[in-house]
């Protein structure tokens, strides 16, 4: 996972940009992890900080319909793991066709799915929360050194 952007605003808290992967359940998982491990740090510094998710969707620059799959199922993880937001391409790259599969996609999630209507839908899956686990025992470790 990379975070190419940590602190946006001291008054406001985290902006995380997270280039989303193939791993579906993986990808779920990050999200709620640093969700959790990011709300501690701002606990333990006693500053409530606001954290926004954005998911950043990348094609496979192959076949449009292919990326429709891959956009769709990174879309999926990226809702069900609670990011804020979901973003592909830019218009200015030359690609609208990418930039449309994901503004038509999230449309689809919202309308169709309902799936915005809950802030964890996978709340108390026990392979997602065993997941998240892992990773936020794995993150503490890390910020430990």
């Amino acid at each position: 996972a990379t975070i190419s952007q940590q602190w946006q605003d001291q008054q406001k808290g985290w902006v995380i940009v997270h280039h989303l992967g193939s791993d579906f359940y993986g990808e779920i998982a990050w999200a709620r992890a640093i969700r959790e491990v990011c709300g501690m740090l701002a606990k333990s510094k006693g500053i409530p900080k606001d954290i926004l998710l954005l998911g950043q969707l990348e094609t496979g620059h192959q076949d449009a319909n292919q990326d429709l799959i891959r956009y769709s199922y990174m879309a999926l993880s990226a809702v069900m793991g609670g990011y804020d937001f979901i973003s592909g391409l830019p218009w200015g790259q030359g690609l609208d066709k990418y930039a449309r599969l994901v503004q038509n996609i999230q449309l689809m999630m919202k309308h169709e799915s309902k799936l915005h209507l809950f802030r964890d839908p996978m709340a108390g899956s026990y392979f997602i929360e065993d997941i998240s686990k892992v990773l936020v025992d794995e993150a503490l470790l890390y910020l430990q050194k």
